[in-house]
């Protein structure tokens, strides 16, 4: 079985700083919307189907509601060429759902949670 890894972690950016100076940048870890969509362009190039693991992190962050709707829109096109895409998520916020929701599967860590605003629950699962 052939599967391929996409990870979600960072605060999200559309594209790497234009202008380098003397003093670094400050965001050290950061999702680069455009180095995700070589990444998919990549994936639609292989002559199989593959199963996409998208690992979505704690430390993943989004402020635009447009720039989570490019994500879910490149799964959206992997999902579309026959590919198999299982998101996971440690904790499930709103994000995290709408993003998921283009995925064939959707995992929670089995002490993840769910958290929405207004409402919150955490259990624990344990199963076989």
């Amino acid at each position: 079985m052939y599967y391929v890894t996409l990870t979600l972690s960072g605060a999200y950016r559309d594209t790497a700083p234009l202008a380098k100076g003397t003093i670094p940048y400050g965001r050290r870890h950061e999702f680069r919307f455009d180095s995700f969509l070589q990444k998919v362009d990549r994936i639609l190039r292989f002559r199989k189907p593959v199963t996409v693991i998208v690992n979505c992190k704690p430390d993943f962050r989004v402020d635009w509601a447009a720039a989570l709707e490019g994500i879910r829109r490149e799964f959206l096109r992997l999902t579309a060429a026959g590919n198999h895409l299982v998101f996971f998520a440690q904790n499930w916020t709103m994000q995290e759902v709408y993003a998921g929701s283009a995925c064939n599967d959707r995992v929670i860590h089995p002490l993840g949670s769910f958290r929405f605003q207004g409402a919150y629950h955490s259990a624990l699962f344990f199963g076989k």
